[in-house]
């Protein structure tokens, strides 16, 4: 909500300080408007968002990162990242040829597989429709980072509280 987009939110760039989760490596950061339709998508491959590999631009930059985040959760509850098998290795940058063939399946399984690759199934509500919104593969349903906000303020303190509950010791 800042105007700013962080454009590489993966596992590797969350850390933990004092029990409170951090959004690291603040390189490719930028405004928004930065981000315009003919930007090159950044971040890497496997928290990348739907519109970013079917069509190669930016729709609604801010939504992207929301969509990272929620893969990043995705691959955190499900053991793999949407769209991803679990041990499928992606292709590095370095072996173009590969990438390229690897994003046109991540684009065929967008637009044929979806169901499939985005199974949410296993994941507890409310958190499963938390989830669901932040990877809604139409970014004009997705939400905004303060509309998801606002959202986990409202749906998982109680769902947090039953989770912690069960998982304390029996006295």
């Amino acid at each position: 909500d800042n105007g700013r987009v962080h454009g590489d939110i993966k596992p590797d760039n969350i850390g933990i300080k004092n029990d409170r989760f951090l959004l690291l490596d603040f390189g490719i950061c930028r405004p928004a408007e930065e981000f315009s339709r003919a930007s090159t998508p950044t971040g890497s491959v496997r928290t990348r968002a739907p519109e970013l590999l079917s069509s190669h631009r930016y729709i609604d930059p801010p939504k992207t990162d929301v969509w990272a985040l929620g893969a990043t959760v995705f691959n955190a509850l499900v053991g793999r990242f949407p769209l991803i098998d679990g041990n499928e290795v992606v292709p590095r940058i370095s072996t173009p040829a590969a990438r390229n063939e690897f994003e046109r399946e991540l684009v065929r399984r967008i637009e044929h597989d979806w169901q499939r690759w985005v199974d949410l199934d296993g994941v507890q509500a409310p958190l499963r429709d938390i989830l669901a919104r932040m990877l809604d593969r139409d970014v004009e349903r997705r939400p905004t980072s303060s509309e998801l906000l606002a959202r986990i303020e409202a749906e998982l303190p109680a769902f947090l509280r039953t989770i912690r509950g069960a998982a304390a010791p029996a006295s």
